[in-house]
């Protein structure tokens, strides 16, 4: 498995991710119903995050399809842009593997940098 972060031309695999994420759980913020075909938002939030010094990590496995991504979108306010909100899923095939964890390490080492 390969953790890494997220670059736009990730769009099309991540929301075929998150398509597939949420027809597997409810505790998600979409329902399937509401997640967009559309790549555009994906392209937009990763170039968001970046500029804000935000984060998007992607779990992959060994045929780069990605199992599991979390998310942290920094405050845009300076007196608390220390603080971010942190969205985590991982397909139900694989969980209980330590994805989670290996992404939540990776999103610490990262905090520390």
């Amino acid at each position: 498995m390969l953790i890494r972060q997220a670059v736009i031309s990730d769009a099309q695999k991540i929301l075929k991710f998150q398509k597939e994420l949420d027809q597997q759980t409810d505790l998600m913020l979409l329902y399937p119903e509401e997640r967009q075909d559309c790549c555009l938002d994906i392209e937009n939030k990763i170039s968001q995050l970046n500029r804000k010094h935000g984060l998007w990590l992607l779990a992959e496995d060994q045929k780069g399809t990605i199992i599991g991504n979390l998310t942290v979108d920094r405050s845009i306010f300076k007196k608390i842009e220390h603080l971010g909100y942190v969205v985590v899923g991982v397909l139900k095939a694989v969980r209980h593997r330590g994805i989670g964890d290996q992404l939540f390490n990776s999103m610490d080492q990262w905090a520390l940098d």
